[in-house]
C-alpha cells in the first residue's frame, strides 16, 4: 500500500453531512472533501481518508503558490492506495493528482482562513492552494 498526503488551504473537513440542508456549511465542507475524492477516485480508489485541520500554520513551511503567504489553517488529509504507481505522469510520481485535481471547483465561502480569487483547486502556479506528498509505503 502506497500512503499519500494532502495538504491545502480550501476547508475540506470531514463531517460526514452529505444530507445536510444545502446551504449549511457542514454541507459545503462536506463537498469539497468529496470533490477530492471523486477526483483522486479517476484512477485509483483512496482508502482509510483521514482529514485534520492544522491551526495557525505558516504557508512557507508548505509547498504552496508563491503568491500564498501568512499564517493560516492548512487541511492535511491522508490516505492510502493499493494500486501502485496509479497516479504516475511524465516521471512524476504524483503528475496525475496534480494534473487531475487542477482547475477542480469548491465552495472558498466556509472556515478557511485565506481568502480565494477563484474558487478553484490550483496544483500548478503561484496561487497553488493543494499539493500532494508520497510517504513510505505501508
Amino acid at each position: 500500500m502506497e500512503h499519500y498526503r494532502l495538504y491545502t488551504l480550501v476547508d475540506i473537513t470531514d463531517t460526514g453531512a452529505p444530507h445536510s440542508p444545502y446551504e449549511s456549511i457542514e454541507y459545503n465542507q462536506y463537498q469539497n472533501l468529496n470533490v477530492l475524492v471523486q477526483t483522486i477516485s479517476l484512477r485509483a480508489q483512496p482508502l482509510d481518508i483521514q482529514v485534520i485541520c492544522l491551526l495557525d500554520q505558516d504557508t512557507a513551511k508548505y509547498d504552496f503558490g508563491s503568491s500564498i503567504t501568512g499564517i493560516h489553517k492548512i487541511w492535511s488529509m491522508d490516505f492510502y492506495s493499493e494500486r501502485e504507481t496509479a497516479w504516475i505522469e511524465h516521471d512524476d510520481p504524483l503528475g496525475g493528482l496534480l494534473n487531475d485535481i487542477d482547475g477542480q471547483a469548491f465552495n472558498g465561502n466556509l472556515l478557511n482562513t485565506m481568502v480565494f480569487d477563484c474558487h478553484m483547486f490550483k496544483s500548478h502556479d503561484i496561487n497553488k492552494n493543494v499539493t500532494f506528498k508520497k510517504l513510505n509505503n505501508q
